[in-house]
């Protein structure tokens, strides 16, 4: 005969759960139970209707054996649960309903003495009657009134305890119409620690740091300590309570994959399309083919990259031939093409030769490309070869120390993963054209076996709240990142820019009939920085000058810095720094930004100076450039 177990979820402890960056999470409960020897099934109700059916599993049966497992989601048997939230306020309000009548008895029972002392008359009762009567009113008065006050007062924390238990429940989000079903045989009568393990969707976790760092006499200390944190979200149906709790960057949701299928890649030329076709009399389309039969005109020369090959003209949309029109050739930012900064042009460079692909036992160059019509499978269409890259994703496991708690409410709660001290190079940092304010950056390099993952950081100066910066992508152990410390109130920076025009009036001052007119524009910044602390700051001035997107008739000309122009990326330029104009002691470093994702640098025209204001001074920094265009041409700046 088989015996029947059925178990409530709630009642059994969550023993650990692993949270995953896929929105899924996986949860171990534990259930010690007592087998009768033969079979058993045993019905474990309440669990999330967030539960992944197909993962359930089960272990820790030790001789019992298993034989089926069933996960489904739905009412299924009515059963009362008498642990859950909903049966709890009702048998408090049902206490509680009957502690308000008893209130409502003693009241009735004290309106009815007051009632009955109220009618004796004095020619019936006599003066020691009278006596022993209202003692035992005034007795029986006090009983009932302590009595009603401990009623009242437990009524008070029933209904606390009922808004408390309703508030939590209108806050968990979820349900828990999810069950398990198992049948177990067991050899003899023995007890188990039952491992039932199980995925749970709407339940997510994403990093968060606080970064700490203090002052010493006003100096920023090179020490800072950054508290590496988890914001997990879950509203699976179930809290975590007490559980030992595991945090992974994995992505659960590849875990149904299974491994691609490579197909074959063939190379055949591209069908014609037109728009003003004709029909012949045979019902075909003129002209348009989908790919080159065999025994049809040869390739185009150079159809696999050889050098020479020709672009051939082909038939224009609407029936007429149209010219091929070799590309715009590339140029270089800040002038005529050959010239970075405006210098005198050089002669057109010649186009680029196609790229060859070397030959070998599988691809013969030189032979006719012949494509039969026999393969009509389908294929994925791929206009050119190109570099494709894919990287393996990075798993990544965080276990929290101690016990965690975390409810079913949707909302962000924090576990601390470990704090990380650093080392750090404190600079301020500007961008005048920008916003004329100081911000102190500090640049730290991850020392530790953590791989940071991008994330919210909040920086902290001497336990005061400063701003609130991210880090933008993975950091390795031994990589660096920036997080801002916010800004400077001691550091003054002021920003002004004048513009001069003049006009190309040609030769001898007079102008040409014959030849386009020119005008430049010279564009002077100047930046101004006071610094009044007590200390020498290292200060990094970001600035930047326009670049042309039209260089054949709008060319940019930068002057100072000096030499910057002919510098490449990643070389720096040392100037003779100035203080109010006149030449001092000191250098100024200058050099083209860093290029991040392809933004950036010499090609966009931005670049920093490295300088360092003495306490209590004040440092003129200066850009300059030239914009030349045709005088009936009418150009604008745009960011």
């Amino acid at each position: 005969m088989t015996s029947i177990i059925r178990l409530d979820a709630n009642e059994h402890p969550i023993k650990s759960v692993t949270v995953f960056k896929s929105n899924k999470a996986e949860v171990v409960r534990i259930f010690k139970l007592s087998l009768e020897e033969g079979q058993s099934k045993i019905q474990i109700r309440h669990l999330p209707n967030s539960i992944d059916t197909e993962s359930a599993r089960v272990s820790g049966l030790g001789d019992a054996q298993l034989f089926d497992v069933v996960c489904s989601i739905g009412p299924g048997i009515e059963v009362i649960d008498t642990a859950s939230t909903t049966e709890v306020v009702r048998k408090l309000n049902a206490r509680k309903a009957v502690l308000v009548k008893d209130v409502d008895t003693i009241d009735d029972v004290s309106e009815t003495m007051v009632t009955y002392s109220k009618s004796l008359a004095g020619d019936s009762v006599g003066p020691r009657q009278a006596e022993i009567f209202f003692e035992s009113l005034l007795s029986r008065s006090r009983t009932l009134t302590s009595t009603r006050a401990d009623l009242e007062e437990e009524i008070l924390q029933l209904s606390r305890q009922i808004d408390a238990l309703s508030s939590a429940e209108k806050k968990k989000e979820g349900k828990t119409d999810g069950e398990v079903s198992m049948v177990i045989m067991a050899k003899k009568t023995t007890d188990i620690e039952l491992r039932l393990t199980y995925l749970v969707r709407n339940a997510t976790w994403s990093a968060a740091y606080e970064l700490h760092a203090t002052t010493e006499a006003g100096v920023p200390a090179p020490s800072v300590s950054l508290h590496y944190r988890a914001r997990i979200t879950q509203s699976t149906g179930e809290d975590w309570t007490d559980v030992k709790l595991t945090l992974s960057t994995a992505d659960m949701d590849q875990s149904d994959k299974t491994i691609p299928f490579l197909r074959p890649t063939k190379i055949r030329p591209p069908a014609s399309v037109f728009f003003g076709f004709q029909a012949d009399g045979h019902g075909q389309t003129q002209g348009q083919v989908a790919y080159r039969k065999r025994g049809g005109p040869p390739a185009p020369p150079g159809f696999f990259g050889q050098a020479g090959a020709v672009p051939q003209a082909s038939s224009g949309a609407f029936g007429q031939q149209a010219p091929v029109v070799p590309p715009n050739l590339p140029n270089n930012g800040f002038g005529a093409p050959g010239s970075l900064f405006g210098t005198s042009a050089q002669p057109p460079m010649p186009p680029p030769q196609p790229a060859t692909v070397q030959a070998d036992r599988w691809l013969d160059v030189d032979a006719e490309v012949d494509v039969s019509d026999d393969d009509e499978e389908p294929t994925a269409t791929i206009g050119e070869p190109m570099s494709v890259v894919h990287e393996s994703p990075l798993a990544l496991t965080y276990h929290v120390e101690g016990a965690s708690g975390v409810p079913s409410d949707g909302v962000p709660h924090q576990v601390c993963i470990a704090v990380l001290p650093f080392e750090a190079k404190i600079l301020h940092v500007t961008v005048p054209k920008v916003r004329p304010v100081a911000y102190l950056e500090a640049t730290v390099k991850n020392t530790s076996d953590y791989r940071l993952l991008p994330g919210v950081v909040h920086a902290f100066v001497d336990d005061s709240f400063v701003s609130k910066t991210g880090i933008v992508g993975d950091v390795a152990p031994g990589d660096v990142f920036s997080c801002t410390l916010g800004a400077d109130p001691a550091t003054r920076i002021r920003y002004s820019r004048t513009a001069k025009r003049a006009d190309d009036s040609g030769a001898a001052g007079e102008r040409s009939a014959f030849s386009e007119q020119w005008a430049a524009t010279t564009y002077r910044s100047r930046m101004t920085v006071t610094n009044r602390h007590p200390f020498a700051c290292e200060l990094v001035v970001r600035d930047g000058v326009p670049v042309s997107e039209d260089e054949k008739r709008v060319s940019v000309v930068l002057r100072h810095p000096a030499g910057l122009a002919d510098m490449g990326q990643g070389e720096e330029v040392v100037l003779r720094a100035k203080d109010g104009g006149r030449e001092r002691d000191g250098e100024q470093t200058v050099r083209w930004s860093k290029v991040v994702d392809g933004k950036g640098g010499r090609k966009e025209g931005l670049f920093e100076w490295v300088v360092e204001v003495e306490a209590g001074k004040e440092l003129t920094i200066e850009t300059e450039w030239d914009v030349k265009a045709p005088v009936s041409l009418r150009w604008i700046e745009s960011t």
